[in-house]
Order: structure tokens, then sequence, then C-alpha cells
């Protein structure tokens, strides 16, 4: 059928209970999913040492060994899509599921576009991590690509999918990852072994080096290295605009605000801003005690006015209000109507918000002390 759809994952140790469904393993939240729209399940096992391979096989019989090195998660990925015999390849990772509302909708684009389509691949949000049910952060990936053989994977870490073609972008499907534990330490044990080996790492590599660094909080580490990640004048766009940001709060926790300042703005380089950059470039200035520039910058926040990418989504709401009542204490000391003004611009948008309220009071005792 043109519109079949191979599901290719790589695995390791991944009996574990997953931490949204208790009840769970990761195995079983992520195959129960794709069992629903996909034809085909195809596991690569990088050496599992758990029962991993025996729960996957309540689901496919078609799961592939390679162990050979065990840490280029390319090499693993390609062999995947090497026994893809499907029309269509859907990736992920096995602490990844759909909802049964995405399942829906992936089955309505599985019947009613697959079959006749002029698209080379589709991109959808990726719900990363998980508080109180909420995604901390929410980004485009590509995700379903045709089976044309001319797909692969390049770089032995946090891999990289390499399509071309006609490309569409949908904004009403998601991925939900399940998993909030950290993997940095593993990472960058990876990448030392790389480097101690003589391997040179590639820009992107260095990069993500880097951003792993940033994670577990060495920062001197991390900005040297994007530092360095800078004069490759590597072309990717997203790590490029990631490197200034890693940068630019590297610099902030170092209390270096001027260099943070510098590295907000260079992020503007690369792509359209979002809410949280626009917020931290006008942070910055507050402490840098140039509050002029400062207003400018959180005015630009309320207003939202400014041009946004589709590509990652945030929670513009909770910068308005932060924005809001740092304009609220700018504002008195040179104009407490538009104090005023701007503090119940934050009680609109959350009126149960204490900072907001014990400023009203105080307005109300400034202007009745009685």
């Amino acid at each position: 059928m043109n519109n079949s759809i191979s599901a290719c994952l790589i695995m390791k140790n991944e009996a574990r209970t997953n931490e949204m469904f208790k009840n769970k393993t990761n195995i079983e939240v992520c195959l129960d999913s794709l069992s629903k729209f996909c034809d085909e399940i195809i596991i690569v096992d990088t050496g599992s040492t758990d029962n991993s391979i025996e729960i996957a096989k309540k689901y496919t019989n078609k799961i592939f060994s390679l162990i050979e090195d065990p840490f280029n998660f390319s090499n693993a990925r390609n062999l995947s899509f090497s026994k893809a015999t499907c029309n269509w390849i859907l990736w992920q990772d096995m602490d990844d599921y759909y909802t049964e509302e995405n399942i829906e909708k992936i089955l309505q684009l599985k019947n009613n576009v697959l079959s006749n389509t002029s698209y080379k691949y589709f991109s959808w949000y990726y719900d990363y991590r998980h508080k109180d049910n909420k995604p901390s952060y929410v980004f485009a990936r590509d995700r379903l690509v045709l089976n044309d053989k001319t797909v692969y994977w390049q770089y032995a870490i946090h891999e990289e999918m390499v399509v071309n073609g006609k490309h569409l972008m949908l904004e009403d499907i998601h991925t939900t990852h399940t998993c909030n534990t950290d993997n940095g330490y593993k990472y960058v044990e990876m990448f030392s072994n790389r480097i101690q080996n003589g391997i040179e790492l590639k820009p992107r590599e260095k990069y993500y080096y880097a951003g792993e660094l940033f994670v577990l909080g060495r920062y001197d580490e991390a900005i040297s290295i994007l530092l360095d990640f800078e004069k490759d004048n590597y072309e990717g766009s997203y790590e490029n605009k990631r490197a200034q940001d890693y940068l630019a709060k590297g610099y902030f926790y170092k209390q270096d605000y001027f260099n943070a300042l510098e590295h907000y703005l260079k992020y503007l380089k690369y792509d359209m801003p979002t809410a949280e950059i626009l917020y931290s470039i006008a942070t910055c200035y507050v402490l840098l005690k140039r509050n002029k520039e400062a207003i400018f910058w959180y005015e630009i926040v309320i207003d939202d006015n400014y041009p946004k990418n589709n590509l990652t989504i945030e929670d513009s709401k909770r910068f308005k209000i932060k924005a809001g009542l740092q304009l609220c204490m700018l504002y008195y000391k040179i104009d407490i109507n538009k104090s005023l003004k701007m503090n119940n611009y934050v009680l609109s948008l959350d009126p149960t918000n204490q900072i907001a309220l014990g400023n009203l009071r105080f307005y109300i005792k400034k202007r009745d002390p009685q």
C-alpha cells in the first residue's frame, strides 16, 4: 500500500518503568501507540542487558542487533531504515509516544494524504519532557519520510537525519516525550571518549558537547567550546542560534551581563526572536543599569507584535507577566500612572498574581494612607 508506515527505532535497556505511565515500561508505552497506526515495527537493539528484547517481541519479530559500535547512534538508525519495507518511515525514540488524539490525526494523514502526495517528508511538534503533564519545551522535528532509500543519518551522537525534497510542517500533530531523566553525564562521557581516542569533533558535535556541559552547569567549559564553535562558520541556523542562547545564559550565570547581552543580540542574527530572548535582553539592560533600553525591550514583549516562527512553541504569556512586573517597577520612578497601568495589565493576565496584588495594596495605601 502506498500509505503503509514502518516505525523504526533503536533501543538499549528500555525495560525500565515509564515516568508518565507507572504501570508500563518505556517499550510498552511507545509500541502500544505505534501499533495503532504503523504497519510494521523495526527495532535495532544496541546491547540491552535487561529484558527489553523479550518485551519488544510482543509487538514485532523484526528486531536486529548492532553492538559493534553501540555509541554510534547513526549506524543503528541507518540499519533500522534499511530494514523498512513500507512506503513511509516514521522514526522516534523508545521513551516517546502518541496520545489517542494524535494517533487519530496521523491515521487521517495516512488515509487521506500519504497515498497520493508530492511531499517527501513531514514534520510536526515534539513535546519535550514534562512537568504536571505539560511539556517544558516544544519544537518541530522531521518525523515521517518517504522510504526511497536516499534518507540517511549522520553523526555518532545527537544524530541528524538527512532528507531533501518537498516538505510539509503539520502543526496540529505532536509526539510526546515521557522521560525527564538527564543523559548529560552519559553524553559528556561519550564525547570525551571520542576526543581521548584522537577523534576531532566536527562543528555540530562541538555544539552538542558544549550543550551537555552547559546542562551540567559546567559553564566555563561550555563557553570555551562554543566560542571555538563560532569560529567554524557552521551553516546550521538552529545550532547557531542555540549556541548564542547557551553563551548568553552562561555569561549571565557568571554575572557577566555585558557579554550575555552581546550573545542574546547575536541570537537575532540567526532567527526571529522569542519572548524569552526579548525578555532576557531587557533584563541584561536592567542589570547594566540602562533602564531606558530595558523599558524598550520589555515593551516589545508586552506588545507581542514582533515576528515569530512556527518551529518552537513557548509560553509567551509567562514572559508578558514577567515583563509587566518589571515595567511596573521601572515606571514607578518616572510615571506612577504607567506603573499602575502595567500592574493592572499583569492582573488582567493573572488575577491571582501575588506580586501584582501586593503592588496593588501598596498603591492603595500610598494614595490613601489612612
